[in-house]
């Protein structure tokens, strides 16, 4: 696993849940699930992580003082300080109507946006510099398990993915489509609409707001598919830029680098994880890959051009199926929405 964590420097006026304490306890929890671990942070940050887990396969790289010393940052300190917050007011088109899709104004923050950027930066630095002898990697954010996640039986927050930890099959199977070209990452539910490739969000920098259709708190790939992904994000990102459309949040870049670069983003749709997993903002690539649900329990894997953006596209690799408990029916769906109270339900 391959993380960063830059603490904002305006922290006193952040959310609880955007302040260090917060992420280190968070960080407290990725070390408990013992899995070889790559962490970027800065040197004033050093020994607290280290102290959190004091053996040679939690690795601490600290070699950037700030995020703004990160390579793909040390130039875009203006950019995302002045032109990008600009971009992201021109944002027009929608209404509450959009619902998730909205642009949310928290996260249009130069900070924000820099440690956004970093994230195909140190997955290619990672590789690079690979410690453990690794071809099988995953990208998580850093407090990707959040304080309200599910507990298990004992009551243990996230207890069942850090008692059970990773399932090597499971990401084999997720490289297994994504192979040397590319990675596997979550979608959005796309409840609130999803482009097709006709859409104007991709030819007018106003619209690109719409074009937020994958969540990169977690993705997988091999050594050669995460270098690819990499480079591609990075060199999107600056024809982006070049361009005019907003790359303050990777997420808004994601979805362009899918289209641009086929075979390079392959993704799990959005499904409802089984009742004991649940809760409000779940994702299910954060339990996908664990031996959770035992090993038939696998997600759904598509190419989305092809389900998203281009209908009649034919993909070069076949989409693998759901099993197990991922296995999910439309009554599914619509009991996760009525018991999160996003729709009200059905009579008998």
């Amino acid at each position: 696993m391959v993380l960063i964590f830059y603490p904002r420097p305006d922290e006193g006026d952040a959310r609880p849940i955007h302040q260090s304490p917060s992420y280190l306890k968070r960080i407290e929890r990725i070390a408990q699930m013992g899995e070889q671990t790559i962490l970027y942070v800065p040197p004033e940050l050093t020994e607290t992580i280290r102290a959190m887990r004091p053996d040679p396969h939690w690795y601490i790289i600290d070699s950037y003082a700030t995020v703004w010393d990160i390579p793909t940052n040390d130039y875009q300190r203006d950019n995302f300080a002045n032109k990008q917050p600009k971009l992201f007011q021109e944002f027009d088109g929608y209404t509450d109507a959009n619902g998730e899709l909205r642009p949310v104004d928290r996260y249009n923050r130069a900070h924000h946006s820099a440690v956004c950027n970093a994230k195909a930066f140190i997955m290619y630095d990672a590789i690079m510099r690979n410690p453990f002898g690794c071809d099988r990697w995953m990208y998580v954010d850093a407090g990707f398990l959040f304080d309200d996640g599910p507990k298990d039986s004992e009551g243990m927050i996230w207890g069942s993915l850090i008692k059970n930890g990773l399932n090597e099959a499971k990401i084999d199977r997720a490289i297994s489509v994504s192979r040397d070209t590319g990675v596997v990452m979550g979608e959005y539910s796309h409840r609130d609409g999803c482009p097709d490739i006709n859409d104007e969000c991709w030819s007018n920098p106003k619209r690109t707001w719409r074009a937020r259709q994958f969540i990169a708190n977690v993705y997988v790939g091999n050594s050669l598919g995460m270098l690819n992904y990499s480079a591609r994000f990075m060199q999107t990102v600056d024809d982006m830029d070049a361009n005019g459309f907003y790359t303050g949040r990777e997420e808004f870049v994601i979805a362009f680098v899918a289209l641009r670069y086929a075979n390079s983003v392959f993704s799990i749709p959005w499904f409802p994880l089984p009742r004991q997993l649940d809760y409000r903002w779940q994702f299910p690539g954060k339990m996908v890959f664990s031996r959770v649900g035992g090993s038939q329990s696998v997600p759904p894997i598509v190419d989305p051009i092809a389900t998203l953006y281009v209908r009649d596209y034919v993909p070069s690799r076949e989409s693998l199926p759901a099993g197990g408990v991922y296995v999910t029916s439309q009554k599914d769906f619509e009991e996760w929405e009525a018991r999160h109270g996003l729709t009200m339900p059905k009579e008998d």
